[in-house]
């Protein structure tokens, strides 16, 4: 049986009926982020000096077309700067945290995939020391020794204990190759197994479907 969650976040990516039950819900909210934003203003963030940053879209809601940006120029800049060695040993891999996102993000060339796909989770507890691979090390090896660039796709709804075991998992499959170990990962530029360019892609205030 299909859950409502999942019907609701498909009609995200394809208006439907429930898109249009939706729209009276979706004025009040806007409303309530408004007197919310104008209550609780953000304070100016600091970005550390040297670190290259690229925004794509912009600071207003969302469907600024940022996920097209990335599809129709990021994906292919990337393929033709680092070509992929073979399709299981990519050089680009992005992160979702569904299979719909993952697939609305997808292109005929690329496919994202979500987080437990990409870093070999099943249904288990995220504390570091559950994390070591066993038996999936041979898979995080190759998914990730030629990783030259790693995406987020809708990097607000990624849960902290998610992203930390993706940061462990990406370590491990690199160990042997770049240098990465549990006593170093979690220091300056050893972030995700030392992958060079990570992009994150979405609105940090984003609210689960």
């Amino acid at each position: 049986m299909i859950r409502f969650s999942t019907i609701l976040e498909n009609s995200w990516y394809r208006p439907n009926w429930l898109t249009l039950l939706l729209i009276p819900a979706s004025l009040i909210y806007a409303v309530g982020l408004l007197i919310y934003q104008l209550l609780h203003p953000l304070p100016p963030r600091e970005i550390a000096e040297g670190l290259p940053v690229i925004v794509v879209g912009n600071l207003t809601t969302g469907g600024t077309g940022k996920t097209h940006v990335v599809k129709r120029i990021i994906f292919k800049a990337i393929e033709y700067i680092w070509p992929s060695p073979s399709p299981e040993s990519p050089s680009l891999i992005v992160i979702a945290n569904s299979n719909a996102q993952a697939n609305n993000i997808s292109t005929a060339e690329f496919k994202a995939r979500t987080l437990h796909n990409a870093a070999c989770l099943r249904i288990q507890k995220m504390h570091n020391t559950k994390l070591r691979p066993g038996d999936k090390l041979p898979t995080l090896k190759t998914a990730w020794r030629n990783v030259e660039v790693l995406g987020f796709e809708k990097c607000g709804l990624v849960l902290a204990p998610n992203y930390n075991a993706l940061d462990v998992r990406v370590m491990y499959g690199r160990t042997q190759t770049h240098d990465v170990h549990e006593f170093n990962y979690s220091k300056e530029h050893c972030s995700f197994g030392r992958v060079p360019i990570v992009f994150h892609l979405g609105d940090f205030l984003q609210l689960r479907p």
